[in-house]
Formats: C-alpha cells, sequence, structure tokens
C-alpha cells in the first residue's frame, strides 16, 4: 500500500461496478483512487448488492464473484458514533452551504 493512504469509504455504484460490464467505465474512473486502499463499506451498500444480484437473478458463478468483492470489504454497521458524525456533518455542509447540506441528499427527501 501506498504510505499515506488510507482506508476509503466507496459507495454501491463505485463498489460494484467491476462486477458487471456496464460498470467498467466507473470502475476504470476510479481504480486509481481506491488500488491498494482498504474498502469501507456502509451495510447499505452490502445489501443493495446483494439485492441487486438477487434481484437480476445471478448464477453461482457471479454471486461467487460478488461474495469475493463484499469479503474484501469492511462493512460498517451503524451506532451511536457513526450517526454522531453523520449529525455533525450535516450540520457543518448546510450551515457553511456545501449542496451535501441540501434536503435532497438527506433521507428521507422532502
Amino acid at each position: 500500500m501506498t504510505a499515506g493512504r488510507g482506508p476509503v469509504v466507496v459507495d454501491t455504484n463505485v463498489f460494484g461496478a467491476e462486477l458487471t460490464r456496464r460498470g467498467r467505465p466507473i470502475s476504470n474512473a476510479y481504480s486509481r483512487h481506491l488500488e491498494g486502499r482498504p474498502a469501507l463499506i456502509s451495510f447499505v451498500t452490502e445489501a443493495e448488492l446483494r439485492y441487486g444480484a438477487r434481484h437480476a437473478g445471478w448464477g453461482e458463478q457471479r454471486l461467487s464473484r460478488l461474495e469475493r468483492r463484499l469479503a474484501q470489504a469492511r462493512v460498517i454497521w451503524p451506532d451511536r458514533e457513526l450517526l454522531d458524525v453523520y449529525v455533525a456533518f450535516r450540520h457543518d455542509c448546510t450551515a457553511s452551504g456545501h449542496p451535501l447540506g441540501q434536503q435532497h441528499h438527506a433521507w428521507p427527501s422532502t
């Protein structure tokens, strides 16, 4: 691993991109940011990938690739500390006028 390059939080579309042909451009675009770094994914990302595979009717070979990919990541589960970080981050974004503070980035979006 490159010195000074620690873990990286990866969203569903980027983390799962290498699993499909359609996702290859995304995978290629982000590979330099992810290479050699441990991936942290939300439990929601794991659920979305498993649901997508089930909904698409993936066979054993593709499901095995998904399992290997998921085994490479650390899944982050919600706890009080994560909730506090989210609240502080969202507040700071809203207070500073950053686009991530806008309502359509929140759940539920109103």
